[in-house]
């Protein structure tokens, strides 16, 4: 959440460290009794079964479960130089876990934090060729020139708003942060949360161009709308987008320094 919207906590938090640590101890003195018997039941829990070997082929653990039986608990234990952790899904009837090696995704993350729309890419320096019905051959599309924009719908931004950069500017960057959402070689919460950090910061450069603080909510109708139709123009597109939304957990929303490319010094 921002701090606007909730400002008696955000005034909190202003407070002396001091303070603050004294406060929540006396709010956390009225667990500890709680606590000591949820630590009691979770180490006869844990105690009441064995640990089985098992094999994750290609990185990926898949096991029924039977309804009848009551699952209190799974634990996972991995080696520690394996380098590796566990996205776990389970439901009713099955358990899936997906294991991925810690150092890629950091690798993965990065990448993505550091990716941002360039002036070059408002301005046209390098515009790519149309790409025919290569388009839409695969869902990553075609990227001819490499800036991370799928290039038809580059062209059609340009086509569009031939004279006003500072439109481009907003556009081609949500653009960038849809088009992150279907190009990752593999997706997990922490790559998901990078590129849903993009998307927010994307959205909040729509509505820099929005008159008379329309807010957000005008930007998607009035410019959004005009990327994402383009950007999601397939069923096999369409799916990959809901199929990143699984991945996301929630998070800050970051608003912070929202554009890549400061809008207020291009002219128009």
């Amino acid at each position: 959440t921002c701090n606007f919207s909730l400002p008696s906590y955000n005034l909190w938090l202003q407070q002396d460290k001091t303070i603050l640590k004294q406060q929540l101890s006396h709010w956390l003195d009225s667990f500890k009794q709680l606590q000591t018997t949820e630590n009691l039941m979770l180490k006869l829990t844990r105690e009441s079964a064995s640990f089985k070997d098992t094999k994750a082929i290609g990185g990926f653990y898949q096991s029924n479960l039977e309804p009848s039986v009551q699952h209190q608990m799974i634990r996972i234990r991995i080696a520690p130089e394996k380098g590796l952790f566990p996205e776990i899904s389970v439901g009713r009837h099955r358990l899936a876990i997906h294991f991925f090696n810690l150092d890629k995704t950091n690798a993965q993350v990065e990448k993505i934090h550091n990716t941002k729309l360039t002036m070059d890419d408002v301005l046209g320096t390098n515009p790519p060729p149309d790409p025919g019905t290569l388009a839409d051959k695969t869902v990553a599309g075609v990227d001819a020139n490499q800036n991370g924009i799928r290039d038809d719908v580059e062209l059609a931004v340009f086509k569009q708003y031939p004279n006003s950069a500072k439109t481009r500017a907003v556009l081609l960057q949500y653009a960038l942060a849809l088009q992150m959402e279907t190009v990752q070689p593999f997706m997990n919460e922490a790559i998901a949360g990078e590129i849903a950090s993009k998307g927010d910061r994307a959205v909040f450069c729509l509505s820099k161009i929005v008159p008379d603080g329309g807010g957000v909510i005008l930007a998607l109708e009035k410019y959004g709308k005009f990327i994402s139709d383009k950007q999601l123009n397939t069923e096999q597109r369409k799916a990959k987008h809901k199929n990143f939304y699984s991945f996301v957990k929630g998070g800050k929303i970051d608003d912070s320094e929202s554009c890549d490319v400061d809008i207020v010094k291009l002219q128009n």
